[in-house]
């Protein structure tokens, strides 16, 4: 019974946890060919792991991460992107925490790539700033020191659009450099 109590998605989270052992295993023994297995093993979890909880963007928030930080030569940026935005569509305000940082790096790379559209940097750009406050009101610990390392990398990011002529309105400049 895989989904166990329905509830608790660790058959699968422990069986990609053992494969990625196993993954750095063939890595320090030279084997690619098992290496690559392994990799396929743990994206056949994530695919029984969505068909067992479908509910929520965690699996494709999960699985973009990977991508993203470990299996980058498998998906071009623009696919990671993709699965990190349905996993906001799913989730909203509930974004896991750790989807907006990677997010963050892309939205703005793929923007000044020519690969989305300002209207669509904008809608997510306002979506970052409004998940922080939000994930620190609610976070409880260990989870709080993770949103505080958000606090400080997004909105850092996000400032590479006050180059482009109007992204921004006024009011953020004031808000922005005003203080100082």
């Amino acid at each position: 019974a895989p989904a166990a109590d329905g509830k608790r998605n660790t058959v699968y989270s422990d069986g990609i946890y053992f494969y990625e052992f196993f993954i750095r295993e063939a890595d320090k023994a030279g084997d690619k060919a098992a290496k690559e297995q392994y990799i396929d093993a743990v994206f056949e979890m994530y695919d029984q792991l969505e068909a067992c909880y479908p509910e929520g963007g965690y699996v494709n928030a999960r699985r973009a991460f990977d991508y993203y930080y470990k299996y980058d030569n498998r998906k071009s940026k623009k696919e990671v992107y993709e699965l990190f935005k349905k996993a906001i569509e799913k989730d909203g305000m509930k974004t896991n925490d750790f989807v907006i940082n990677p997010f963050t790096s892309l939205l703005v790379e793929l923007y000044f790539d020519k690969q989305i559209d300002e209207a669509e940097a904008k809608k997510y750009e306002q979506f970052i700033r409004e998940i922080i406050p939000n994930g620190l009101k609610d976070c409880k610990e260990p989870y709080c020191e993770r949103w505080r390392i958000i606090q400080e990398y997004a909105p850092e990011r996000l400032r590479a659009f006050e180059g482009v002529k109007d992204f921004y309105d006024c009011e953020y400049y004031k808000e922005q450099y005003y203080p100082d």
